[in-house]
């Protein structure tokens, strides 16, 4: 399964390379995609140097501040338009350290076995498994309704 984690960032040169390596070792069969909102900092230019060093790494570079959430769906679109299996958000500022852990990719699903129509599809028992806040628009936990919509 191909698995693309995004990583929103806005002025986190001090942690980004940091983050990406440690995200290396380890998910190192995993891409990863900084989604950068133009920072000031120089985040973006960080990342694509250690993006080069590592590899499977690329950086999209926003035109300006436009938020998380919409950073999320930015890295998610190119994550499907690119054909990922899975796709995985995380923090960039190294807030949510456990030394140690591995990010748990939960439950996937391929296009196949996507509802095809959500209305008249059964709750998924599984929610935290495959979407998240980013494609909910009132935040938290999605729908399964919104779930399909997002993919």
């Amino acid at each position: 399964m191909r698995t693309l984690v995004v990583l929103p960032t806005y002025q986190e040169a001090e942690n980004i390379a940091e983050v990406l390596r440690r995200l290396r070792a380890a998910a190192p069969g995993a891409d990863v995609l900084v989604v950068d909102d133009s920072s000031p900092d120089g985040t973006a230019a960080v990342a694509k140097a250690v993006g080069h060093e590592l590899e499977g790494i690329d950086v999209l570079v926003r035109s300006g501040k436009s938020g998380l959430g919409s950073a999320y769906r930015a890295g998610f679109a190119e994550g499907l338009s690119r054909g990922y299996d899975v796709l995985v958000e995380m923090d960039s500022d190294l807030s949510h350290d456990r030394p140690g852990s591995r990010p748990s990719y939960g439950r996937s699903r391929t296009a196949s076995t996507w509802p095809s129509d959500p209305a008249t599809s059964p709750a998924d028992p599984y929610p935290t498994g495959r979407c998240t806040a980013a494609c909910s628009p009132a935040g938290g936990i999605a729908t399964p309704a919104q779930c399909w919509a997002c993919r």
